[in-house]
């Protein structure tokens, strides 16, 4: 059993190595990133310290404690917290945006949002429903209508959404070792959700912006480029290492994509609202 390594997590230009300590750790590290690009490397200048004592966890980036705790579950969530802060910090490829998102064939949906909107909701009852899982936390356009999504573990709240809550019991029942509570809901592999074969989008298909209501039947309401844009920008979260604080980016964006407005209660019906707005111009979903 090997007492200590390194994992590297590369995305969107940039890059986390984190030194671990004991099996524990490890098995943290590829619960959570083992779906991202990067992997276990020989060495490496480590960012982060990942560290258990057999009572302790330990987070360090260099000598500053990061978090500390017994709880699992709760520096996982940390770990992903500092992970995509991390990226997102020296992420400069193009406009890093807090949503999620899921693709089908080459297409793409995009859900920014803040917390609470129920984009992570949204892309995990997706990809249920055989749709890719893309990101359920960061994202980056690339330009030309590419982009590239984080596939990390996914962190869903607590109490989960009645629609995922069956799915949750089920893939936490039957892999007891296989996902951590946080302290703020569970997180999750990909492969709790993934129904099929997990494919890349090619290209962003459009932009939903979800709005969790109680109870509220799905309904989709387009927006203008300018609505579009004002909503990208306050989803931005790399601003300051783009050219005019990703401005030009998102305008360019939201001119050649189609974006909209989705109310949503229990999110069962957002498939049969989204599918028509996935189907290539004169091809039939039939």
């Amino acid at each position: 059993m090997r007492l200590s390594g390194c994992w590297v997590v590369r995305y969107a230009g940039g890059q986390v190595a984190i030194a671990w300590e004991t099996e524990r750790c490890r098995a943290m590290l590829q619960l959570l990133f083992q779906h991202a690009d990067g992997g276990e490397i020989e060495t490496a200048s480590a960012d982060l310290s990942l560290r258990w004592d057999g009572t302790t966890f330990v987070l360090l980036a260099g000598k500053r404690v990061v978090h500390h705790g017994r709880h699992a579950g709760v520096m996982a969530g940390a770990l992903l917290d500092t992970v995509v802060h991390d990226l997102a910090a020296v992420c400069r490829l193009g406009p890093l945006l807090h949503a999620g998102a899921v693709s089908l064939g080459e297409g793409a949906v995009l859900f920014p949002g803040a917390s609470g909107s129920g984009k992570s909701t949204l892309t995990a009852w997706l990809t249920c429903q055989g749709w890719s899982y893309l990101s359920d936390e960061i994202v980056c356009l690339t330009g030309s209508g590419g982009l590239s999504g984080f596939r990390r573990a996914l962190h869903l709240r607590t109490p989960v959404a009645p629609l995922l809550a069956a799915r949750v019991e089920a893939y936490t029942g039957s892999h007891p070792g296989g996902f951590y509570r946080s302290g703020r809901g569970f997180v999750l592999p990909p492969a709790a959700f993934a129904s099929g074969p997990q494919v890349p989008a090619s290209r962003l298909g459009c932009i939903v912006f979800p709005e969790y209501r109680a109870k509220y039947s799905g309904s989709l309401e387009p927006l203008s480029p300018a609505e579009a844009c004002a909503h990208l920008m306050s989803c931005l979260v790399n601003a300051r290492n783009l050219k005019a604080y990703g401005l030009n980016d998102i305008s360019q964006t939201v001119r050649e994509v189609p974006a909209y407005r989705l109310l949503h209660g229990n999110g069962s019906d957002v498939e049969e609202l989204l599918l028509p707005l996935m189907k290539p111009a004169g091809e039939s979903l039939a």
